[in-house]
């Protein structure tokens, strides 16, 4: 189903198919997701094991941060606290702390 039959009020189809549009910095990219097991709560992101893709997609991080975090974790090890993420050059914290419910440090 496309993004734009979604705007015209058609509801998604089987698999519960779902449109997201997600705007980069410099590029507009469509994303297709499939929703499975609906209904169920969402797990949280653990920051000591999560790779950049995932820090980019559910923690909200742009591709530069999300590397930086990953570089930090591989060199000096894992978190303890989620406000070590306070240490990573060129994070912007802000965006940890308005997610600090969805992201955990195990």
């Amino acid at each position: 189903m496309r993004t734009d039959e979604l705007q015209q009020g058609r509801q998604p189809q089987r698999d519960f198919e779902l449109a997201v549009e997600k705007k980069a910095q410099r590029n507009e990219r469509r994303v297709l997701v499939r929703v499975k097991n609906f209904g169920q709560a969402l797990q949280p992101l653990n920051l000591n094991t999560a790779a950049q893709i995932d820090l980019e997609a559910a923690g909200g991080l742009l591709r530069r941060e999300a590397a930086a975090v990953v570089r930090y974790r591989e060199q000096n090890g894992r978190f303890k606290t989620v406000d070590d993420l306070k240490k990573v050059p060129g994070l912007d914290f802000k965006k940890i702390e308005s997610r600090r419910d969805a992201v955990v440090v195990m």
